[in-house]
C-alpha cells in the first residue's frame, strides 16, 4: 500500500520513493499457511495432485529423514577462511531458521515478538567456538550448532556459510538462533496429593542468567511441602564455565550453597571440571535393621574434580569420529557437625568422609541430525560411539580406609533401517583387606525404532531393560521401582531390595497434523520390574508392572513448553490404589551421552 493505493508487483520493480510516502507490505497469510493451503486443495483431484508434485519443490526436511550428519551442510567450504561473522536474532513467532522472511498477523504472536527481549548478540558470540580469520572447520560448524540448541533460552539455530563475492577463498558467515519463551510454567504432579509447581525464568533481560523455582506440596501423612530455587549464570566470561546458586528447604531436607562447572561440551574440549560447597541440614528417614528411623544431620559436603581430554589424529580416522583420551581426578569430602553416635561396626551412614577418585577413559563418539524422535518438529542431536572408562580411587572414614575399583562400558549405534540401541555396562566395588563392600553391578539398553510411517499417522517403538544388582550392602542401601530405571508412575515405598530388573515398552505415535506449532504425541506403554534380596528374581519374587496410556504436547514457544498426561494401571500393587495419573512439564526421555565425564562411585539406585 502506497499511501492509500494498493500497488502489485508482477515481475521486477523499482519504487522511487519520498520521505512523506506511506509504505506497508501485507499478505494475507503467511508463506507456510499459504503453501500448506495450496496442498490441501491440490489434493482435491488427481490432475492438481500430480501438477503440485512437479511444481513445488520442498525442502528436505521430512519427519523421519535418516540420520545425517550436520557437518555435511559446511564441507563444502572446508578450509576456507572466514571473512566474517553475522548474527540474526529471529522472532519468536513467524519466522524460522528455514524460513527468515516469514511472518505472523495473529496480534497475540505480534505483541509477544514486539515486547520480547532477544538473546544479546554478545551472549552469542561469546558461544560460537570460531572467529574471523579462522579456517572453516565442518565438524567444529556443527559441534556449534548443537551447542546452541543446547542454549536454553534458545529454541533453535542454525549456522549458514555462502562465499565471499570478491573472493571465492573467503566465506561469509550467518548465525541465525531463535528464542524460545523464556517464562516457563510447569511441575509434576501424582494423583493431586502430591508433586510440584515451577515457575521459571531461562532469559532474564536477555541475559541467558536462569532463575529457577520449584514449590513442592504433598497432602499425604508425610506432609513434605518445600521450596527450592536456583540462580543459574552460564558460560562467565566466554569461559564455558557456569555457576549455580542453590537453595532447598523441605521438610526432611534443607541446604544451600554454590557451584561452579565446566563440561566436556565438544569431543575437542581440552579442560573440564568443577567446585561446589553445600551445607546440608537433613532429618533423614533410614531403614536399619528392618526399621524406619528419622535422625537430625548437619553436615558439610565439598566436590572438586579436573578433568583433561586429549585428542588422537583425526587423519585417519572414520568420518566425524573423534576419538580421544581423557583423565581426571576428583576430591569429595562429607564433615559432620551433628550427627548420632557413631561406631566401627554400624551407623556408617553419619561417617566422615574423604574420598580421591581418579578416572581413564576411551571415548570416541560423533553427533547425527535427525527428527521427531523425542520431540515434534525441533532438530534433534543423537550421540553414537563408545566409551570406556576405569576409575580407581580411595576412602578415608573415621575408622579406616579402603580401595575403589570401577569400570564402565558404553556404545550405541545405528543399526539397519535405522534402528538406534545403547548399552550400558558398570561394574565397581569398593575393597577392604581383600574383601569386597558395596559393590554395584548395572547393565542397561535403550533402543527405538525408525519413524515407521503409515497412511495415518506415524509411529516408534521404544524399548528398555535394566538390571541392577548390589551384593555387601549397608542396611540402609537398597533398590526400589520408583525411579527411571523402575516403574513408571510408580511412588510407592516398597518393595526394596538388592536387586533389580525391569523392562519398559513405549510406542509413540505422531498424528500428521501440526497445530499452531504444537507437536502432539500419543503414546501408550508397558513396564514390569521386580525387586528382591535374592538373584533368583523371577521365581522367588512378585512381579509388578504398570499398563498407560498418555499424551505430550510440545512447543519451546509457549509458556507451558512441554506438557505430559499419563495414565497408569497396575494389576498388583503392595498396598493403596492400584492406578494413578501423572501430569508433568519436564522433557522425561532423554538419550545418554558417551562424553567424558566426572569420576564417580557407580550409583546403586
Amino acid at each position: 500500500m502506497l499511501n492509500d493505493n494498493l500497488f502489485f508487483a508482477e515481475e521486477d520493480s523499482l519504487l522511487m520513493l519520498t520521505d512523506t510516502t506511506g509504505i506497508k507490505f501485507t499478505q494475507n497469510i503467511s508463506s507456510l499457511n499459504f503453501y500448506n493451503q495450496l496442498k490441501q486443495r491440490s489434493n482435491k483431484n488427481l490432475l492438481t495432485r500430480e501438477l503440485y508434485k512437479q511444481l513445488i519443490r520442498k525442502q528436505k526436511t521430512n519427519p523421519g529423514d535418516e540420520f545425517i550428519s550436520g557437518s555435511n551442510a559446511f564441507e563444502y567450504f572446508e578450509g576456507k577462511t572466514i571473512a566474517s561473522i553475522s548474527i540474526k536474532r529471529l522472532d519468536i513467532f513467524g519466522q524460522t531458521t528455514l524460513d527468515t522472511n516469514g511472518f505472523t498477523e495473529k496480534r497475540l504472536e505480534l505483541l509477544v515478538n514486539k515486547t520480547h527481549i532477544h538473546t544479546r548478540q554478545k551472549l552469542i558470540k561469546n558461544a560460537l567456538l570460531f572467529n574471523v580469520g579462522d579456517k572453516v572447520s565442518a565438524i567444529t560448524f556443527n559441534d556449534n550448532e548443537r551447542l546452541l540448541r543446547n542454549i536454553k533460552p534458545i529454541h533453535e539455530a542454525k549456522i549458514k556459510v555462502s562465499l565471499n563475492t570478491n573472493d571465492t577463498n573467503l566465506v561469509n558467515v550467518l548465525v541465525l538462533t531463535q528464542d524460545a519463551l523464556p517464562l516457563q510454567i510447569g511441575g509434576r504432579v501424582y494423583d493431586v496429593s502430591s508433586g510440584r509447581i515451577d515457575l521459571n525464568h531461562n532469559n532474564i533481560g536477555g541475559t541467558d542468567h536462569q532463575l529457577i523455582n520449584r514449590a513442592y506440596f504433598d497432602r499425604t501423612a508425610k506432609k513434605e511441602s518445600g521450596y527450592s530455587g536456583t540462580y543459574r549464570i552460564p558460560n562467565i566470561y566466554k569461559s564455558f564455565i557456569s555457576t549455580d546458586i542453590d537453595y532447598h528447604s523441605l521438610y526432611y531436607e534443607n541446604y544451600y550453597g554454590i557451584r561452579f562447572y565446566r563440561n566436556f561440551f565438544t569431543p575437542d574440549i581440552k579442560y573440564a571440571g568443577a567446585a561446589s560447597i553445600y551445607f546440608f541440614d537433613e532429618n533423614p528417614e533410614l531403614l536399619i535393621n528392618d526399621t524406619l528411623i528419622r535422625k537430625r544431620l548437619d553436615y558439610r559436603q565439598t566436590d572438586i574434580w579436573i578433568g583433561r581430554n586429549f585428542n588422537l589424529n583425526r587423519d585417519y580416522l572414520v568420518k566425524d569420529f573423534r576419538p580421544g583420551i581423557n583423565i581426571s581426578a576428583r576430591y569429595t569430602g562429607r564433615v559432620f557437625n551433628k550427627r548420632p553416635n557413631i561406631y566401627a561396626d554400624s551407623a556408617a551412614y553419619y561417617y566422615d568422609i574423604n574420598r580421591l577418585l581418579g578416572k581413564l577413559g576411551y571415548s570416541n563418539q560423533k553427533f547425527l541430525e535427525s527428527n521427531m524422535i523425542y520431540s515434534s518438529g525441533k532438530t534433534e542431536d543423537i550421540p553414537i560411539g563408545y566409551l570406556i572408562e576405569f576409575i580407581v580411587g580411595m576412602e578415608f572414614d573415621d575408622f579406616k580406609q579402603r580401595g575403589y575399583l570401577g569400570n564402565k562400558i558404553a556404545f550405541a549405534t545405528t543399526l539397519k533401517r535405522n534402528f538406534y540401541c545403547y548399552n550400558s555396562f558398570e561394574l565397581g566395588s569398593y575393597y577392604n583387606t581383600n574383601t569386597l563392600e558395596q559393590g554395584v553391578l548395572r547393565l542397561y539398553t535403550k533402543a527405538f525404532s525408525p519413524l515407521i510411517k503409515t497412511t495415518g499417522p506415524m509411529f516408534r517403538q521404544f524399548l528398555s531393560i535394566s538390571y541392577t544388582q548390589g551384593f555387601n550392602m549397608k542396611s540402609y542401601q537398597y533398590v526400589g521401582l520408583n525411579n527411571e530405571y523402575g516403574i513408571r508412575s510408580w511412588n510407592k515405598s516398597y518393595p526394596v531390595g538388592n536387586y533389580r530388573f525391569s523392562l519398559s515398552s513405549e510406542t509413540v505415535i505422531f498424528p500428521k497434523w501440526y497445530f499452531y506449532g504444537v507437536g502432539s504425541t500419543f503414546f501408550t506403554f508397558a513396564d514390569i520390574g521386580t525387586v528382591g534380596n535374592s538373584p533368583n528374581l523371577a521365581l522367588s519374587q512378585t512381579a509388578y508392572s504398570s499398563l498407560g496410556i498418555g499424551f505430550r504436547l510440545r512447543n519451546d514457544n509457549f509458556v507451558f513448553n512441554s506438557i505430559e498426561i499419563r495414565l497408569s494401571w497396575f494389576p498388583v500393587v503392595p498396598e493403596g490404589k492400584n492406578w494413578s495419573y501423572y501430569i508433568s512439564s519436564e522433557q522425561t526421555l532423554n538419550l545418554n551421552d558417551l562424553k567424558p565425564g566426572i569420576p564417580k562411585i557407580i550409583p546403586f539406585e
